[in-house]
């Protein structure tokens, strides 16, 4: 019977994901060396019931970090913001999208070969935030993508002037990244060569930086 009931619920509740990765809206270089990086996400309720304080959250990071249940509670946690005045997210109906803008910047210090590679590259973890009803749990969405240039921008920086099409988030599955930096820590200490190498380069940005570890899988 409970079983029953649970999948009742299952059926009639709100699912709310992202559409498609974030797009990036802007991509400007500070006075003090660092990005800042302002993006569009799409978040859709493909459920049967309204999802209520849906909000995202991103954060960026650089070079190889554990992609566990902490860095996911921790950004998931920042997704479920209320503002001064007790304000959280907004409803979403089913069938029906809204947008939302989510930033973060990249620190002066993490722009550099050793951490980068030559060719930049980013990663962007996120989360939608949203609940079935108001005074209730809140349910979670995470994703992961690596923000890349579409033409390749050499680190350090040539430039310092950017559009936001210049770049693009690439989806990557969240496991499967997971076995991916697995992979990389396993070839890096097999290899010596860890402080010179950094999984932004992979197939995608081959790099100085991977004669060392030439045979890296890719996300996939």
């Amino acid at each position: 019977m409970q079983g029953q009931l649970d999948e009742m619920r299952a059926e009639q509740r709100p699912w709310v994901h992202n559409k498609e990765m974030p797009k990036i809206t802007k991509f400007i270089y500070l006075p003090d060396g660092s990005i800042s990086v302002v993006m569009m996400i799409d978040m859709e309720n493909v459920g049967h019931t309204p999802a209520q304080d849906a909000s995202g959250r991103i954060i960026i990071k650089i070079g190889i970090f554990a992609a566990d249940d902490n860095l996911r509670n921790d950004i998931c946690a920042r997704a479920e913001w209320q503002d001064v005045g007790g304000n959280r997210g907004v409803t979403i109906f089913p069938n029906a999208s809204t947008q939302e803008g989510l930033f973060d910047k990249i620190n002066k210090d993490d722009i550099t070969v050793e951490k980068m590679g030559t060719f930049f590259a980013a990663y962007i973890v996120g989360c939608i935030a949203y609940r079935f009803a108001e005074g209730t749990a809140y349910h979670h969405t995470p994703f992961i993508c690596i923000l890349v240039s579409k033409e390749p921008v050499g680190i350090p920086l040539q430039r310092l002037e950017f559009t936001a099409d210049e770049f693009v988030c690439l989806r990557q599955p969240l496991a499967a990244f997971r076995r991916y930096l697995a992979a990389v820590a396993r070839c890096l200490l097999a290899h010596g060569c860890r402080d010179r190498a950094h999984p932004a380069a992979g197939k995608l940005f081959p790099s100085r930086a991977w004669v060392c570890c030439p045979a890296i899988p890719d996300f996939s």
